[in-house]
């Protein structure tokens, strides 16, 4: 029972303490709300201050060398135009290479040599023979 007189006794003190923190709070929630209101149109400001400044340094921008328009040597003219023929020719060629590739019938099976055409080959005392010949050859 002691201590809830104690605890009695301090409410009107801690009333009084959340009164003034409340009013505290309320006093900071204004403030930032006015800072939200302000402080874009002063970032605004600045930051066109600076696109400004820098389009001003842009407008004084010189290039220190002045580019020169590169032009082949006239040796290489004859060459270029060698390799721009050669390379229309190869490309008519592969473009021809390529229609007959569609227009093939590639539904036909490949013929295998017979064994009879293929001979074997002799290299320093070794017979070399293919596949297709070791049917038909005997070693003698």
């Amino acid at each position: 029972e002691h201590h809830y007189n104690d605890f009695v006794a301090c409410l009107p003190y801690l009333g009084s303490s959340i009164k003034i923190l409340e009013d505290q709070l309320d006093e900071l929630i204004v403030e930032t709300a006015t800072k939200r209101k302000q402080w874009p149109k002063k970032i605004l400001v600045h930051t066109i201050q600076t696109m400004k400044a820098e389009q001003e340094m842009l407008k004084l921008y010189q290039p220190v060398v002045t580019p020169e328009e590169i032009r082949p040597q006239p040796s290489q003219d004859t060459y270029i135009a060698d390799l721009k023929q050669v390379t229309e020719v190869a490309s008519e060629q592969i473009g021809e290479a390529m229609k007959a590739f569609s227009n093939a019938d590639l539904g036909l099976t490949p013929e295998l040599p017979s064994a009879s055409t293929v001979k074997p080959v002799f290299l320093e005392g070794w017979a070399v023979v293919t596949p297709f010949a070791a049917r038909n050859f005997t070693f003698t």
